[in-house]
């Protein structure tokens, strides 16, 4: 029920950037994002490549080379697995593990700020460097034997980001991206890290 809410509040901002964004030196657009999990996120999911994610993003012009903006994004990371799992309040002198058959699964979306610097020139192709901060909704679920272990943190979040826009007429460009993000450890959750690889489109 939690991310259902949440994935609606997404798109009602989204919708509303979009209007805000439709106009000249805006721009709004969508990516397909699959990640690659890293470190504490690789430990809990596995190293498997998750298909399943994507990003809405707004962009203002702001100076010839340079825009500011936001970021939504969802991606879902899960695997099935016998190995232990540590869970630790950290309120308490004790924590729980969990061993046996196991789905985990990691809801992540991340809200952020961004800032993005280009090359080129306007109407060609466009390599660029960016990078952003703000705050993710991160749900840890495992799913043992009918029983759901749900830990819901907003870590504060940093992601840098490598990309390159091609524009393809009619106002609009496609977009090809990869970028890190780190989220913070907060409640009884490790620090999570993962690299997202961003294909998408843009509306000026």
């Amino acid at each position: 029920m939690k991310t259902r809410v949440l994935v609606s509040v997404l798109i009602a901002l989204a919708l509303a950037g979009g209007r805000a964004y439709a106009q000249d030196n805006y721009f709004f657009g969508f990516a397909y994002t699959p990640v690659v999990p890293l470190g504490n996120t690789k430990d809990f999911v596995g190293s498997g490549v998750s298909w399943r994610g994507a990003t809405m993003e707004g962009r203002r012009v702001v100076k010839p080379n340079v825009t500011v903006g936001f970021s939504l994004g969802w991606q879902v990371m899960n695997t099935e697995t016998d190995e232990v799992v540590s869970f630790t309040d950290p309120d308490a002198t004790q924590g729980l593990d969990v061993q046996g058959f196991q789905i985990r699964t990691i809801n992540a979306f991340p809200l952020m700020a961004m800032a993005h610097y280009y090359l080129g020139r306007r109407g060609g192709l466009r390599p660029y460097i960016g990078g952003g901060a703000g705050l993710s909704f991160v749900e840890n679920r495992v799913n043992f034997g009918g029983i759901l272990i749900d830990d819901d943190t907003w870590p504060f979040t940093l992601a840098a980001d490598l990309g390159v826009a091609m524009p393809v007429g009619w106002n609009s460009a496609g977009f090809l991206f990869a970028r890190f993000h780190w989220m913070a450890a907060a409640g009884s959750s490790d620090s999570q890290t993962y690299i997202a690889i961003g294909a998408g489109a843009a509306w000026q």
